[in-house]
């Protein structure tokens, strides 16, 4: 009997992979995959730096190169000095996935001016980094893409 109770503990003081899997690190240089018909502007190649607090992300496509850092905090979002600029850019985890949000909308633009972009990040169950970028643009236009990145040896 007690030895039933003792595997009953050691079970469940074992975490579960989903929960251990709850913010995957990002962390590292990703490749595309696919679509391999993206256009030029798409990156290539990502190398993330991922803090606790923070992340940034270097791309390098066929027309250059962008790196963008993201605030992970949303209580440290930012404004411009006369609260005309737009929010800069941050990310919101759920659960295993992580969306980043770099709007370049400000107070004073419509939809009908304004670009801006969300990106929901997370790791599927071959390793690969899945992203999905929607783009709402100008005249209400919205766009969502899917783009697979794998780490360089996979």
């Amino acid at each position: 009997m007690s030895m039933t109770v003792a595997l009953c503990l050691m079970l469940a003081s074992v975490q579960s992979p989903r929960s251990s899997q709850a913010r995957p690190n990002f962390a590292g240089e990703w490749l595309l995959v696919a679509p391999v018909d993206s256009a030029p502007t798409v990156a290539r190649k990502m190398t993330v730096a991922q803090e606790p607090t923070s992340i940034k992300v270097s791309r390098a496509s066929n027309a250059g190169s962008e790196s963008t850092s993201y605030r992970l905090d949303p209580s440290t979002r930012t404004t411009g000095t006369s609260g005309s600029q737009p929010p800069g850019p941050d990310g919101r985890w759920a659960g295993g996935s992580l969306t980043l949000n770099e709007g370049k909308c400000g107070p004073k633009d419509t939809l009908d001016t304004c670009v801006d972009r969300s990106e929901r990040w997370w790791i599927d169950q071959k390793g690969l980094l899945n992203i999905e970028l929607k783009t709402y643009g100008p005249g209400k236009r919205i766009e969502t893409k899917t783009f697979i990145y794998r780490r360089p040896g996979m």
